[in-house]
């Protein structure tokens, strides 16, 4: 039987690949840096990250704010994350 934590790992990995799917789909070009991003276009998934800023654009392995900071994936929660994904 998967543990838990195995579960939350093969849930990354889930995203990991949603993310790099959708990027072959619709990823555009970032506003901040040379590289495919998916670009959040709904205000209900603009999830605050830190200090007032907000998510605006996603990578495989970062989430880049309004200002053009990085963040890990797990700066916002994994039921954050996964519904700023499916809203793309």
């Amino acid at each position: 039987m998967e543990t838990l934590t195995e579960k939350v790992d093969t849930l990354k990995m889930a995203i990991r690949i949603r993310i790099a799917a959708k990027l072959l789909e619709k990823g555009v070009e970032s506003k901040h840096r040379n590289e495919k991003v998916l670009r959040i276009k709904k205000d209900a998934h603009m999830f605050n990250i830190a200090g007032g800023r907000y998510l605006v654009e996603i990578t495989p392995t970062e989430l880049i704010d309004n200002n053009g900071y990085s963040f890990g994936h797990g700066s916002i929660s994994i039921e954050d994350l996964c519904e700023a994904i499916d809203g793309i």
